[in-house]
């Protein structure tokens, strides 16, 4: 694939997930207006058919645009062969095998990739520490019994959406900014890498600190550790299972669904 026919597809690409995205936002304020509504009951045949009348035009414009792109897919398709590494890959495949050396500039340059790789690692623990935050103040207030007394569905749901969807969309952009900084700085950081072969000694291998960490790393992704988390989140769900039949939420679940499926056929 050359370079016109790669920019193609990756312009393509950015237009169709806009155009997802957009198709999407208009699905997620069309419930809203659903459930703001004064209609009785919810989600009724008359009532849903209307708003996706509304959604006609831009439900047929990704549908044209989901075909191009196979089409642009089938025309331009991607290379066979083994394509570049990223800058991510390069940069650990030289952080590993960094050889020693000695001097003011290479001092200087060690102290620039520590630098990076700090910053780096704090800002991933700010945004993991902020997420977590954001995890368990949702939770606090989806599991608040206060919060759902003398007050009908619409305003709960819209009530929990309103807290929840600041801390949703502020994770993901504090995430999606992580990896353009980290793009970026590898980026930077490569030529640096490449300088500090020049200056290191030939034959020699840094001893990294962080082997501990590699150890950890390859501890708890082996299949034991994988199989044990597995089994603890089947304990868990099932604790919950059990919790939540003791507490009558299986009767209140059984009472929707006998009311969506009534409604659903039109006894209700």
């Amino acid at each position: 694939m050359n370079e016109r026919a790669r920019k193609i597809r990756t312009a393509y690409a950015a237009f169709l997930g806009a155009l997802t995205v957009l198709v999407g936002l208009c699905f997620l304020i069309e419930l809203a207006k659903i459930y703001t509504s004064d209609a009785s009951p919810l989600f009724s045949y008359a009532d849903v058919s209307r708003r996706v009348r509304l959604l006609a035009i831009p439900l047929a414009l990704w549908a044209v645009g989901a075909v191009g792109g196979v089409l642009v897919t089938c025309t331009m398709p991607a290379c066979s062969e083994r394509g570049k590494p990223s800058e991510r890959t390069v940069y650990a495949r030289l952080r590993r095998n960094l050889p020693t050396g000695s001097g003011e500039e290479y001092t200087a340059l060690r102290a620039r990739i520590r630098k990076f790789e700090w910053l780096r690692t704090g800002l991933w623990l700010a945004v993991f520490a902020f997420g977590l935050v954001a995890a368990i103040l949702c939770a606090v207030r989806i599991f608040t019994a206060s919060e759902y007394v003398d007050r009908g569905i619409n305003d709960v749901v819209i009530s929990l959406m309103k807290y929840v969807a600041p801390f949703f969309f502020a994770t993901v952009v504090l995430v999606a900014a992580m990896l353009v900084f980290e793009m970026f700085g590898y980026r930077r950081m490569l030529p640096v890498l490449k300088t500090l072969y020049k200056k290191g000694e030939r034959g020699t291998r840094e001893m990294r600190t962080g082997s501990r960490f590699a150890a950890v790393k390859g501890a708890l992704s082996s299949p034991i550790a994988i199989h044990i988390v597995q089994a603890c989140i089947a304990i868990l769900a099932v604790v919950f299972i059990v919790l939540g039949a003791l507490n009558g939420g299986a009767n209140d679940v059984l009472g929707k669904a006998v009311m969506i499926c009534t409604e659903c056929i039109g006894l209700g």
